[in-house]
């Protein structure tokens, strides 16, 4: 594979429907190689036109140094304030483009933002061919290109939950749409982790802040492992301390203006870095388990079809922590991960 990547300067598909001057601005700042960010609403468009534009370009969702010579691309809700950090330190990830996709631009003020506004009712209606009859389901959707496009196709109305980020302002914010801590008790909640995380990011800002909430955190660290082994029963626990005894506590008294994105590393950012790495194998569940199994009963022979599949060592340590049962054994896992190294040398 060739190690440089040219970048052609983008030329605007006729397909394309949306802010065209949005679309060029991204363009040209993956032409200048340049570290930026693109900010704005769930389902706006902000990754499908990054992938739009680097249609047949070689990228990665993490660099492995920085010498690479790809473009980079992180793509999250909300950027952990750690990865955000590493970035302003060294700059760039890699020779290449190195962009930002969120939600949330909170601590990005190193690079240029792009902000991407919710879609109009017309550019929704034209996305989707679709005529005037289809216009309360575009209010609905509230510029969501994503959810109209999905109304579309199952013919369902989209549920209007709030985000985990909005539910977070809500318990503990001084807005104007504050949230009764024991609501969400009978609401339920989704996204336990991520939410858990931005309180723990956050909590500590408010004037209201002492240590029972450090011990509501730790305690809610126990039952987030009870719930990740499988004992969803503790997740009513897990929201009293986790939520409700932190908001009791602030009192609506944390700013929000300025509310970072979570960073604490709990179990549910443990598992979501997994998935995105079992979908970068671009291989469906049945035949990594076939890998699996085929590693697990014979270790010899089997180099040339981890080759044909482009398994690595990562690869190899990811499949075997995501089986439950029947684990690859450690001996016969390092031995291949040796094949691994010694081929590719």
């Amino acid at each position: 594979m060739n190690r440089f990547v040219t970048i052609n300067k983008q030329k605007v598909s006729r397909n394309f429907i949306g802010d065209l001057n949005i679309f060029n601005t991204i363009a040209e700042h993956i032409d200048s190689n340049m570290v930026f960010c693109v900010c704005g609403p769930p389902g706006v468009g902000k990754t499908y036109m990054v992938n739009m534009l680097l249609n047949g370009k070689e990228w990665v969702s993490a660099a492995q140094e920085i010498e690479s010579y790809s473009i980079v691309v992180i793509d999250e809700v909300s950027i952990d304030k750690n990865i955000l950090e590493g970035i302003k330190k060294i700059g760039k990830l890699s020779k290449l483009s190195t962009i930002l996709i969120t939600q949330n631009s909170s601590g990005i003020d190193f690079c240029p933002i792009i902000n991407v506004p919710k879609a109009t009712v017309d550019v929704m209606l034209k996305i989707a061919n679709k005529g005037q009859e289809f216009l309360n389901l575009a209010l609905l959707c509230d510029g969501n290109i994503r959810n109209f496009l999905n109304a579309l196709e199952f013919n369902f109305v989209p549920d209007n939950f709030a985000e985990p980020r909005q539910i977070v302002k809500g318990l503990l914010g001084s807005g104007t749409q504050n949230l009764e801590p024991w609501s969400i008790l009978s609401k339920g909640i989704s996204d336990h982790g991520y939410m858990w995380s931005i309180v723990h990011e956050n909590a500590i800002d408010s004037q209201n802040w002492d240590h029972r909430i450090a011990d509501s955190m730790s305690m809610a660290d126990i039952y987030d492992g009870l719930i990740f082994a499988g004992n969803w029963d503790f997740m009513r626990y897990f929201t009293i301390e986790a939520f409700i005894k932190p908001a009791l506590q602030l009192e609506h008294t944390l700013d929000t203006s300025k509310m970072r994105a979570g960073s604490s590393w709990t179990k549910y950012n443990n598992q979501k870095m997994r998935i995105k790495k079992v979908r970068s194998m671009g291989l469906d569940i049945d035949r990594i388990h076939t890998i699996k199994d085929m590693c697990r009963d014979k270790t010899e022979n089997h180099l040339e079809t981890l080759k044909h599949y482009k398994i690595t060592r990562q690869d190899l340590d990811i499949i075997n922590h995501l089986a439950l049962v029947n684990k690859i054994k450690t001996r016969d896992l390092m031995r291949l991960k040796k094949e691994i190294t010694a081929d590719t040398k």
